[in-house]
């Protein structure tokens, strides 16, 4: 093994109900009347993408620029909602400890915002220096 990929920002913190509430906000916010409770929620994050869990969810009823209105909506409300810390999921610090001494490389794949990146950066800043990732990428 010659690295370790984390796949999204939920493998190093726990963020998915904030994201469905906010999700959920936005909705409100333009007028729509969806709610995705949990087990909605569940079943959609099974795709990465919020924009293409929302066009998928609309089936096509909504344009790209209602698509992108919603989303941007969504990413405002979580940047309110995430706590001033977040916490490392439990073991990561120490996979992320280990893999460095053992000359591993570190990436951080995830199809999420430069935004909710830099916010988990900061919430997760007293745990983790995110300089040790290799490779951070977003969908930006």
């Amino acid at each position: 093994m010659k690295a370790i990929l984390f796949g999204s920002i939920g493998t190093l913190v726990e963020t998915s109900e904030l994201q469905r509430r906010s999700f959920n906000l936005a909705f409100e916010e333009v007028g729509l009347d969806w709610y995705w409770n949990t087990a909605t929620y569940c079943k959609l994050i099974t795709e990465p993408g919020g924009l293409k869990r929302i066009k998928n969810y609309a089936e096509n009823n909504l344009s790209e620029s209602e698509i992108k209105k919603i989303h941007t909506l969504k990413e405002t409300y979580f940047a309110q909602l995430v706590p001033e810390t977040l916490y490392l999921r439990p073991t990561v610090k120490e996979v992320l400890h280990n893999a460095r001494n053992m000359g591993l490389k570190l990436g951080f794949i995830t199809t999420t915002s430069q935004k909710n990146i830099d916010l988990i950066k900061i919430g997760t800043s007293k745990q983790l220096d995110f300089s040790i990732f290799d490779l951070v990428t977003t969908n930006k």
